[in-house]
């Protein structure tokens, strides 16, 4: 399917005048496990997805038509991916 996304977009516009930005969970454990996980203590947080509850990361990734990646950075679990994009695409948030 992001196939299919890349080339309709590039058949109409030029390569490098967009970006394409997505977050994705990076699960650390179990959440069974969450309370005698001891390798993320402190930077992992347990948090919600659109696939339900996880402990760990978030990634937060923009790309542009290419498919090489501009920018890339973590966050915890329990973050919100708005707040992740922000931060890498240099934007102050509405108030």
């Amino acid at each position: 399917m992001l196939d299919f996304f890349f080339k309709f977009f590039l058949n109409k516009t030029p390569e490098k005048t967009y970006k394409i930005a997505d977050s994705t969970k990076l699960k650390v454990c179990e959440n069974k496990r969450i309370f005698n996980h001891k390798v993320a203590v402190g930077f992992a947080k347990r948090g919600k997805s659109s696939m339900g509850w996880f402990f760990g990361f978030k990634l937060h990734i923009i790309c542009n038509g290419k498919k090489e990646i501009l920018k890339a950075n973590f966050t915890s679990g329990n973050k919100g991916d708005r707040e992740g994009l922000i931060k890498n695409w240099n934007i102050r948030p509405v108030a």
